[in-house]
């Protein structure tokens, strides 16, 4: 039936249209006439072939594209009822962009296998590395999951992920925290030192809960169930994507009340003009000037802090379940990530102890008889 165009802010585009059967199909716009014009002649072998309803027209099957689309909706609407995290749907957004749609987008859903998954985690970790591959494969099962009723199974469902490499993990201990907190007091930057004193209290992710709080978020007078002052610090934006609160201990509230009283912004960490929260590159900035004058690791990141205060925490004793509370997961499987690593910690240093011990084990005696006699004489 020819080939339909229209002016758009890009340029001329093109569209194939066909009739079948006493209905009207049209084809995907095109930033190119001739493009269309392959689409009308895909169009008419399907035709020909008796194969159009499962390509084109109402019946079809959907492409992974279809699928991603109507996919991508149903996670905006997650976000609006706040049952996922808006940078969750920014990831799967960006994961079909980049990886999924251009190697996948024009096969109907129903035609990826769980070879063809294989072969597309394989050729991600080629490029980037294991726990990328994860993310997605985390999408993509997200995908075919949302496609029921179009696919018999999830093909990603029996792809093994690669190790997350959680071993790779550094907590911050308390010497280093307060070593980097009162480095970061004697910053140029004058929020760094609350900041990070934030960091390690209360166990915030810097970029997306601390960094944003604002005045308003704090509650000095809080009381818990025995009728003690403790405070609390309300958190609307987390990583859950839900409402969240937590403590602030009596160190904390005094610090952040002299740092707002050096302000009159409402935001508890300001930018210089005070109308907006700490830029992300201005506190990056002043954590590098800050390892650098405390000559710590530089591959040292803030999420340390949090790392460090929930290790911390489990070393001193704490339950499992307050840690947890605290840290505000859902599920106990991220917490025990942080007993596995005070495991860790404390297996390295047994291992060295006894290293030590079983070099010699008659050295230090040896020593020890000729200190003391070289004392009695």
């Amino acid at each position: 039936m020819g080939i339909l165009k229209r002016r758009a802010k890009s340029g001329m585009r093109y569209r194939s249209r066909v009739q079948h059967q006493g209905h009207i199909t049209y084809g995907t716009w095109r930033d190119a006439k001739w493009k269309a014009q392959e689409d009308e002649a895909a169009m008419r072998r399907a035709i020909a072939s008796d194969t159009f309803s499962d390509y084109y027209g109402p019946n079809r099957v959907p492409t992974v594209s279809d699928i991603a689309r109507d996919y991508l909706i149903e996670c905006s609407r997650l976000v609006d009822v706040g049952t996922m995290a808006p940078r969750t749907l920014n990831a799967h957004r960006r994961n079909l962009r980049k990886r999924i749609l251009p190697a996948f987008g024009d096969w109907r859903i129903d035609r990826v296998k769980f070879l063809d998954v294989q072969r597309f985690k394989r050729e991600v970790f080629r490029e980037t590395s294991g726990p990328t591959s994860n993310r997605q494969l985390a999408t993509f099962s997200g995908l075919f999951r949302h496609a029921r009723g179009h696919i018999e199974a999830n093909p990603c469902a029996g792809v093994a992920r690669y190790p997350e490499n959680t071993d790779a993990w550094y907590a911050v201990n308390q010497e280093e925290a307060e070593t980097l907190i009162e480095h970061g007091e004697a910053d140029k930057n004058p929020n760094m030192g609350p900041f990070l004193l934030l960091l390690w209290e209360a166990m915030l992710r810097s970029k997306s809960e601390a960094r944003t709080i604002r005045r308003e978020h704090i509650d000095w007078n809080w009381k818990d169930g025995e009728g003690v002052r403790r405070g609390l610090i309300y958190l609307p934006t987390t990583k859950g994507g839900d409402d969240q609160v937590v403590p602030a201990s009596l160190q904390l509230r005094k610090r952040l009340r002299e740092h707002l009283e050096s302000h009159d912004s409402e935001w508890l960490f300001p930018n210089h003009t005070g109308e907006q929260p700490m830029h992300e590159s201005t506190m990056y900035a002043a954590w590098k000037r800050i390892k650098d004058d405390a000559g710590v690791s530089a591959k040292l990141r803030l999420h340390d802090f949090r790392h460090g205060g929930a290790t911390d925490l489990i070393g001193r004793g704490a339950p499992r379940a307050l840690v947890q509370a605290l840290l505000r997961h859902k599920t106990r499987v991220m917490t025990d990530r942080y007993t596995h690593l005070t495991e860790k910690h404390a297996a390295m240093a047994l291992a060295v102890r006894e290293k030590v011990a079983a070099f010699d084990p008659n050295r230090a005696k040896n020593r020890a008889k000729a200190s003391s006699d070289g004392t009695k004489g």
